[in-house]
């Protein structure tokens, strides 16, 4: 590779960019899902535009350090292959959100990964406030709801367009929380379960509930009372989960029947999700490179995230991902990374019924994805060095 200039302030400038760039990127997509965002057009349009605007900055930081020559010939070739995948599937789905997610690892590769973490807490943080500070003034607040099993529920979106939002980003923000912590205190604990019982409570969102008390108990278990075998079935299994949750919600919708016991007690767990996703396959299947869904229109919500990337970005893209988070999960197990194999298995879980796979503003753990590898990397010429 060859170099434009060879000069470190350079690098620090784009970095300080990058930070800047991401915070406004995450607020601005935070408070794109408001009420206020969707309701009135021209908030709309610059939300857009600025996420339009962010979205070319990373690309533009990529071009940098590719010029400088911070990428192997083996990731140019890597990068370039993925890009034409994902480029052929944007041409049938034109959504950027797994390009992005591309552009993204390969560009945070070079920046502090804890200052990135820590600017998409403070970013989050501070598009749910400003969300509930808008809602506060405006009639968005309450949404009231139909179950689908016929109740009447008052449910507070809290300013979110979507009333189970602030409780999904809640839930991002607690494992990447634990992520950037390393190890919780006990008053972590505490504001952690006051804060997701009154949205629960709020809200009515069961599952996030549920994955939120589940993360807090796994990482109460690891921090304090570590155990060797535990943790190698722990990490197995968060090797496998991509592949295991994906296959899972997959099979589980496509061959749902609502007349077997099995499938009527997961879909009623599920809250009618298993219904919809079955209505989806069956309506629109799903194709190699993708296709483009008009699922707002249909009123069919598909609320896996696994099974809305393979009807959407189509079948090679969804391998692609799984292929990477399976990877990704396997080195963390590997070289010991127990606080990112919990962010990996809360993203697995929730991206089997909800959203949040492959999805940059719910959690920006693939930006890691080099710390990783080069630990395991280093790690595996530290073992061969030992047994030559």
């Amino acid at each position: 590779m060859f170099f434009l200039r060879n000069n470190d302030k350079y690098d620090s400038l784009i970095e300080k960019i990058l930070y800047i760039d991401y915070f406004i990127h995450q607020f601005v997509f935070v408070f794109s899902a408001s009420y206020f965002s969707r309701n009135i057009e021209a908030v709309n349009k610059i939300s857009n535009l600025l996420i339009i605007f962010t979205f070319l900055i990373i690309i533009l930081a990529d071009a940098y350090y590719f010029f400088r020559g911070k990428f192997s010939v083996g990731e140019i070739k890597v990068y370039c292959i993925c890009s034409a995948l994902l480029l052929i599937s944007f041409l049938h789905y034109r959504v950027v959100m797994v390009l992005l997610n591309i552009f993204a690892i390969s560009c945070f590769k070079n920046v502090d990964y804890k200052k990135i973490l820590k600017i998409y807490l403070l970013a989050t943080i501070a598009g749910i406030i400003c969300n509930i500070l808008i809602s506060i003034f405006t009639p968005y607040v309450l949404n009231e709801t139909t179950s689908r099993y016929g109740a009447m529920r008052v449910r507070y979106g809290l300013g979110f367009f979507w009333v189970t939002f602030s409780a999904h980003y809640f839930y991002s923000i607690v494992f990447i929380y634990i992520l950037f912590k390393e190890k919780l205190k006990y008053i972590d604990y505490i504001v952690i379960m006051i804060v997701n019982i009154a949205l629960f409570i709020l809200t009515d969102t069961k599952a996030v509930f549920l994955y939120t008390m589940l993360l807090l108990i796994i990482e109460y278990i690891f921090s304090r009372h570590y155990n060797e075998k535990l943790y190698k079935v722990f990490g197995i299994f968060t090797s496998i989960s991509f592949i295991f949750f994906a296959t899972a919600s997959y099979f589980l919708s496509a061959l749902f029947d609502e007349k077997i016991a099995f499938f009527k007690f997961a879909n009623r767990l599920l809250s009618g999700r298993l219904t919809l996703m079955h209505r989806g396959l069956e309506k629109w299947g799903f194709t190699i490179w993708g296709q483009t869904i008009p699922i707002n229109e249909s009123g069919i919500n598909i609320d896996s995230s696994m099974v809305s990337m393979l009807m959407q970005n189509g079948l090679i893209v969804y391998l692609l991902c799984i292929t990477f988070m399976t990877i990704f999960s396997y080195m963390a197990y590997k070289t010991k990374k127990i606080p990112l194999l919990i962010a990996l298995f809360a993203i697995a879980i929730r991206s089997a019924f909800d959203l949040g796979f492959m999805a940059l503003q719910f959690g920006p753990v693939v930006i890691l994805f080099y710390v990783v590898m080069d630990k395991y990397k280093n790690d595996k010429l530290r073992l061969n060095s030992i047994k030559a």
